[in-house]
């Protein structure tokens, strides 16, 4: 056999070889990325969003999670375990759903809410499905449990 002849055969196996760990690769960072929603939302009631900062346009991918004092929001595509933006319950202020302009990725017949805080010039827009709209409005107008009350 020439040398030649090897070349076609060692330029597969390093393409194959580079595909097989990219491949890998993928299949461990989608693997990771659905162990940590599942991870983030198990603690607390969450739901799949679009989040914005008020006056722009561009809607980003985002899971709410409602816990007992703060609701906290994550980036679907970050690899942390760190809330993107997080709310104490007390503070936040929810205005009235409007519907949602644009398209708010992985969000199915969304409404948008203004959340903000009172004191701060921070305004976010929240979009989130229609039907999930009475469990945030009850979030927020429900109070987390006082220390020594009996449920």
């Amino acid at each position: 056999m020439d040398d030649l002849e090897k070349v076609p055969l060692i330029a597969a196996e390093v393409v194959g070889g580079a595909l097989l760990v990219l491949v890998t690769l993928g299949a461990v960072l989608l693997g990771f990325m659905l162990l940590r929603r599942r991870r983030l939302s198990a603690s607390a009631p969450s739901l799949t969003c679009g989040l914005r900062e008020q006056g722009r346009n561009r809607w980003r991918s985002s899971f709410i999670r409602m816990g007992t004092h703060e609701m906290d929001c994550f980036s679907v595509t970050r690899l942390g375990l760190k809330p993107v933006h997080s709310w104490t319950r007390g503070d936040l202020e929810v205005s009235t759903p409007v519907a949602a302009s644009g398209f708010v990725p992985g969000v199915a017949d969304p409404v948008a809410v203004v959340l903000t805080v009172p004191g701060s010039e921070d305004a976010y827009e929240l979009a989130i499905e229609r039907s999930a709209y009475p469990a945030l409005r009850s979030w927020t107008e429900s109070g987390p449990p006082r220390p020594n009350s009996v449920v």
